[in-house]
């Protein structure tokens, strides 16, 4: 059997009872044609669960990777660089860390094509205040068209 359109515009078939334009919902044809209901609750728990979860795991590795991670911050600030000679350069910098902490500096002296014409590592500290000015000669091995502190760590 078909359904037919009446005059007002409504369908009629065999699963509209007639005088009303929404077919009747038959709960066995539902169940048949989509299957149960899922056990467990609607389908936003069901993805708001693994959700949750995922979440606190990643807050767990952070939180993990940071306590493994903690070390001293020591951050270089360059100043400045003089070329005092035609074989040395000198490099003004600052060292931010914590009071106590001894440091360890690299500088770099390039020439003006930047290939490194000099390096040195030197020991600063303990430092006594949590910025300490520092003023290091770098030997060359030419003329040095600038020099700055390429990075500092805690020595050790």
């Amino acid at each position: 059997m078909t359904n037919r359109t009446t005059p007002g515009g409504t369908d009629e078939g065999p699963d509209t009872p007639r005088g009303h334009g929404a077919p009747a919902i038959d709960p066995d044809l539902v169940r048949r044609r989509y299957g149960r209901a899922r056990p467990g609750g609607s389908r936003r728990a069901q993805w708001l669960v693994p959700l949750v979860g995922a979440l606190v795991l990643v807050a767990g590795a952070v939180g993990i990777s940071l306590a493994m991670n903690q070390e001293e911050d020591v951050l270089v600030e360059h100043v400045g660089y003089t070329v005092t000679r035609p074989d040395e350069v000198e490099v003004r910098f600052v060292v931010v860390a914590e009071p106590g902490t001894e440091v360890v500096c690299t500088l770099r002296a390039v020439n003006v094509d930047f290939t490194e014409v000099g390096v040195r590592e030197v020991h600063i500290g303990p430092v006594v205040e949590r910025r300490t000015a520092a003023v290091e000669p770098i030997v060359t091995s030419e003329r040095a068209a600038s020099g700055h502190a390429e990075s500092c760590r805690p020595a050790g």
